[in-house]
């Protein structure tokens, strides 16, 4: 079985250009902590490896919380955090 995984891309004209050339494409989300999540579930899912998705989740749940509750009651900083997709340039490419 040949996989693609494309994360956070929403072109069906991908999908549709992977699927013409016999890839099969699984297209994730990536916005949102619950949408790593999933990702996590359904890679584990489509790559035949749900054991390891699942303790990987749950590790990285536990990591999040235990984070969590160490800055809990502390003032939350202010954070710019840029993802620069194209070279020398600063915009999203979708």
């Amino acid at each position: 079985m040949q996989l693609t995984l494309c994360a956070h891309w929403r072109r069906v004209d991908y999908h549709i250009k992977l699927s013409e050339l016999g890839i099969r494409s699984v297209f994730l989300e990536s916005n949102t902590l619950p949408d790593v999540y999933k990702a996590i579930e359904d890679i584990g899912k489509v790559s035949g490896h749900e054991q390891e998705a699942a303790e990987l989740l749950t590790k990285t749940k536990s990591e999040i919380e235990t984070v969590r509750k160490a800055v809990s009651g502390r003032q939350p900083l202010k954070v710019l955090c840029v993802v620069d997709r194209v070279p020398d340039r600063l915009e999203r490419q979708c």
